[in-house]
């Protein structure tokens, strides 16, 4: 009993120094988490359920936070369990509701007793026992308690298991005096009617249950009980006498291996810490670090899964990762070399010294490790065994060995002259003798240590080697060493033939590469972390060294992430290839491996999964407790390479959100239809459970069109949405698949339907074309005929000029009306037929054509200024439908129109340039804006002008095209007709001011100037 009292005070004492933390994610309201000042954390069905004091229900599946629908409660839910068929949920003033799966939260009266939260939920009422019953959402009775030593009314149930398939609850006995506490605990089964008696000699149990066993631990003593097989484990555990502010609580459940470890996972509470502590059966308690988190409740989700909530945030903790920082315990910075020395992890550090492990946290070294010859330590340091230690040290640039905790530097003599060269990586050969890769020397293998030299024979420079130093070496099974190094790439020397082959690594070579890292494993092949991420070559020992090229023959292994970075560090770590680059570390199964099947990659993502933030060079050590020791850029990371296992659930994509400007679309067979107007689309996409809660899950996803165009292709992206900010009328695809481990795990496509506006609909141009060429085939008749009529008129009565000029102006003006119906033509594009707009549109077609029919048959040449501008209002109104309102049409201002708007002008005089400038102006450029037209008084002249900002004359005419020629021309020959006649001094004049706006030295636009003098006689009689 005092040893034991001992082992827990010693516990208490490591747990005080705070030096290790366990790895954690810090969830805030900046990724993503809801807002909240305190909140309730809850765990049913591998869902987790945060409550606020908003009284807001939240699900996290350990990537997405979502609100979901609650019962009406005005506090905050505190317990939610899964039953089989829904859930069942209770509040902090102990109201209850159920929901059964697919349905709604509906309010449950319950009995005037306690509830329990078991694998069945249960009421106990007095003496009564209920149950309840899911098909009914009701209570119903159970059974009766008959001994009346039992009152279920003011005791919990303390287990509720399947024993022999016999439904059993287990009740501690109310103990009436000291005696029974010596002799030990009664427990009543309900079901036997008895007592069942556990030694156990204390005044106080709490137990587990794993679906095999029910441990029942003692917390005064060292034994736990399992109920099932009547057997007693020997295991020390911590009890609160051992500090009054230290509160106990088992949180966990026993795991079984191959080993019979069993593992189970503590919190103890001490102020506003959390201390996380395992108990196993082969080393006894070991401590998982500390959180100091003000006010936290938590829950656990598995053995190296909890979730802790506090007035910070929600952390995500895995207390079998834990991490040294430099910041909150006593390591050094610039860890190169992790060794395990007599016993203690030792650490050397360049700049720093050596520290070593004591009661959970670092420390330094006695003196003679700190001095200036023993504190620049290299990367690669090796431990020979437990008693021998090796060290490469800069500045002195010597060889350091550390001997029964004794260090002592040595002089290097390679090829037997004093050599200043450092080294980066120490390991043994095949034969057992110990190498190094150097700087200058390039690779050395120790001869002897006598007094304070070690001598080397080195290759150095008489194989005509270009690598000039090595980072890494290993040795094949045919005696050939591989040398590596960021900046050269690959050498390997034959020692058979006494022969170096070099792989140089070229920048302008895409296929060569560096190498940092290596590792040949027992099946043969040669893993290479180089700078452009993993590779390897197998069958190594066969590989033809001569007339191969390995830049040719080394296959790349992708990552689960896709990360492609330096791979620092490689190991082979039990079961595992352990990969470190500066994003995590990723665990490969050993086992001949073949590059065309794909193997699941477990990966731990520095601050996702594990502290820390970039592996450093060469730096692991894997000991034989089977923790495995990583240095990274700012700590050393301690992982417990028992709790590694591959994720194996899988992942059913769904989508969960899809957004069409401010509407949610609802899904149908895979399908969506967005709006015609509005073709933006956000879509969010995820896993429909993810019961391991790790954020583990990668997409591809890929858009394509009707014509197989990749419009959209991203790879490996931990990103969920999508956002489209523009569709033109087309029918997509959007393929998403998801991967976990590097495994593809599912597929998922959504069909995505754009249809056509108004303006852009073919279907709709056919019918609005067999329309418009009736009328067309009509007007032509009618005009052939006038032509006629013209044309004998004219032969018959043609007795004056000034009748034939009459004539001819009435053939000219005639001819508007086809053209201005050809023009009309122009455009199609979509959307639905009997669209309110096309109504619209033909209405303005048909106003126009009347009015050109009834200026025709008067045989009248000009009308009034306002009369032309609601021609142009009524083609303005199609051309903005035609074109989606793109441009603004500007008319002149209400007061320029009651001062002008009885001027008479030529027909079509002004329609005809608005035309020209949306058809070939606007059209043509793409920041093209409006079409405006003035009218003002100026110098004794009615001045009209239409002005653009589209790409301008010149612009068109490189482009061919001209616009109405055929328009202009005629208003032309009509200002030569009036203008012939003596009445009007003045005449009136036209012309065009090309290229009146600049951007980025790009000039553009035209205004059209019609200047008609005032009081000016339409006449054409001389």
């Amino acid at each position: 009993m005092f040893k034991t009292t001992l082992t827990i005070l010693f516990l208490f004492l490591t747990i005080m120094l705070f030096g290790q933390e366990p790895a954690y994610k810090k969830y805030t309201t900046e990724t993503g988490m809801p807002d909240y000042y305190y909140f309730y954390l809850a765990y049913a069905n591998d869902t987790l359920f945060l409550s606020t004091d908003e009284v807001n229900l939240y699900t996290f599946n350990g990537i997405d936070f979502k609100e979901i629908k609650h019962p009406p409660s005005k506090y905050m839910f505190r317990e939610i369990k899964y039953l089989k068929k829904g859930y069942f949920m209770r509040n902090t003033v102990n109201n209850y509701w159920y929901r059964p799966v697919g349905g709604d939260w509906m309010t449950i009266k319950t009995p005037n007793s306690n509830i329990v939260f078991h694998d069945t939920l249960l009421g106990f009422n007095s003496d009564t026992i209920l149950y309840f019953n899911e098909n009914f959402a009701k209570w119903d009775f159970l059974m009766k308690i008959k001994n009346p030593d039992i009152s279920v009314k003011t005791h919990y149930p303390y287990i509720y298991l399947d024993k022999n398939n016999k439904k059993t609850l287990i009740y501690r006995k109310r103990v009436k005096t000291k005696l029974e506490y010596n002799k030990g605990e009664s427990y009543y089964d309900i079901v036997a009617d008895t007592f069942i008696y556990i030694p156990v000699n204390s005044f106080q149990c709490q137990g587990s249950f794993n679906g095999k066993n029910i441990f029942l631990n003692q917390i005064t003593g060292d034994i736990k009980w399992d109920f099932f097989k009547d057997t007693i484990y020997p295991l020390s555990e911590m009890h609160k006498s051992v500090s009054p502010s230290l509160n106990y609580r088992l949180v966990g459940k026993q795991r079984f291996d191959d080993h019979n470890k069993i593992i189970t996972s503590n919190i103890f509470e001490q102020e506003n810490k959390l201390h996380f502590v395992s108990f196993d059966t082969l080393t006894g308690i070991n401590y998982r670090g500390t959180f100091n988190i003000p006010r936290a409740n938590y829950k656990r989700i598995s053995e190296d899964l909890f979730f802790v909530g506090s007035f910070e945030g929600m952390f995500k903790v895995n207390p079998n990762n834990t991490y040294y920082s430099l910041h909150n315990s006593g390591i050094n910075k610039n860890i190169r070399s992790i060794v395990k020395h007599k016993g203690t992890i030792l650490m050397a550090g360049y700049g720093s010294g050596f520290c070593k492990l004591k009661n959970n946290d670092f420390v330094l070294m006695s003196a003679p490790f700190q001095k200036g010859k023993y504190k620049n330590i290299l990367n690669g340091g090796f431990a020979l065994n437990e008693n021998e230690a090796y060290f490469f040290n800069e500045g002195y640039n010597t060889l350091n060995i550390l001997k029964n905790n004794k260090i002592k530097a040595y002089e290097i003599y390679s090829n037997g002259q004093r050599s200043w060269a450092k080294g980066y990586f120490i390991d043994t050969l095949n034969d057992g003798r110990l190498a190094f890769s150097m700087q200058y020397d390039n690779f050395g293998v120790l001869d002897s240590i006598v007094k304070n030299r070690v001598y080397i024979t080195a290759l150095a420079d008489n194989y005509g080697m270009k690598h000039g130093n090595s980072w890494v070496f290993d040795q094949d099974d045919n005696s050939r060493i591989w040398l590596g190094r960021f900046t050269a790439g690959l050498a390997v020397f034959d020692t058979k033939a006494d022969t170096v082959i070099q792989y140089i690594y070229d920048l302008d070579e895409k296929k060569s590469f560096g190498v940092v890292s290596m590792y040949i494993d027992r099946y043969d092949q040669l893993w290479l972390g180089t700078n452009k991420g993993l590779y390897i070559l197998k069958d190594v020992s066969k590989f033809d060294i001569y007339n191969s090229n390995i830049f040719d023959q080394a296959v790349h292994i992708e990552l689960p992430n896709g990360d492609n970075s330096l791979v620092a560090a490689i190991k082979e770590v039990g079961k595992f290839i352990v990969v470190g680059n500066k994003t995590g570390i990723s665990f490969l199964k050993k086992g001949y491996f073949d590059p065309q099947v794909k193997s699941p990659i477990h990966q731990l993502i520095y601050g996702e999964d594990i502290n820390g933030s970039g592996t450093e060079q060469n730096c692991m050590l894997y000991d034989k407790e089977r923790y495995l020791w990583v240095s990274t850029i700012d700590g050393v990371l301690k992982i417990d390479m028992w709790a590694i296992h591959i994720d194996t659930t899988g992942i059913d994509i769904k989508f969960d959100d899809v957004k069409n400007a401010d509407n949610y679309l609802e899904i149908s067979d895979d399908k969506i239809k967005i709006n015609a107007v509005k073709r933006n689309l956000n879509i969010r996409f995820s896993s429909k459970d993810n019961p391991s809660f790790l954020n583990n899950i990668y997409y591809d996803f890929m858009l394509t069109n009707s014509k197989n165009d990749t419009l959209i292709n991203q790879c490996r992206s931990k990103n969920n949405s999508l956002r489209i900010d523009y569709f033109n009328p087309d029918n997509y695809l959007l393929k998403v698949k998801a991967y976990k481990n590097g495994i593809l795990k599912d597929t998922a496509v959504l069909s995505i339907f754009v249809p056509y506006t108004f303006g852009e609909n073919p279907w709709i141009w056919l019918l609005l074309s067999v329309i418009f060429l009736s009328l067309l085939s009509g007007f032509f008749y009618y005009r052939k005929e006038k032509i006629k009529q013209i044309a004998k008129k004219e032969l018959s009565l043609a007795k004056t000029e000034n009748e034939k000029t009459q004539l001819k102006v009435q053939a000219i003006i005639s001819t508007f009306n086809p053209h201005f119906i050809n023009n009309s033509l122009h455009w199609v594009q979509s959307k639905y037929y009997k669209d309110p707009e096309m109504t619209k549109m033909i209405g303005r077609l048909s106003d126009n054509i009347n009015y050109i029919f009834k200026i025709t048959k008067s045989g009248s040449a000009v009308h009034k200024l306002k009369e032309e501008l609601e021609i142009i209002q009524n083609y303005i109104t199609i051309q903005q439908l035609r074109f989606g309102n793109t441009f603004k049409y500007i008319p002149p201002s209400l007061e320029s129109l009651n001062k002008f708007g009885d001027l008479e002008i030529i027909v079509l005089q002004i329609q005809i340039h608005v035309e020209n400038a949306i058809e070939h102006g606007i059209r043509n450029r793409v920041n093209s804006s409006f079409v405006k037209v003035d009218v003002f008084a100026a110098d004794q002249y009615i001045v009209i002008t239409i002005t653009d900002d589209g790409n301008g004359r010149t612009a068109a005419k490189n482009i061919k095209s001209r616009g109405n020629q055929t328009g202009v021309k005629m208003l032309n020959e009509l200002h030569i007709i009036y203008n012939d006649d003596d009445i009007n001094r003045a005449k009136i004049q036209s012309y065009y001011e090309d290229d009146i706006f600049e951007d980025e030295n790009v000039k553009y636009g035209t205004r059209v100037v019609i200047k008609i003098p005032e009081n000016y006689i339409y006449n054409i009689s001389k």
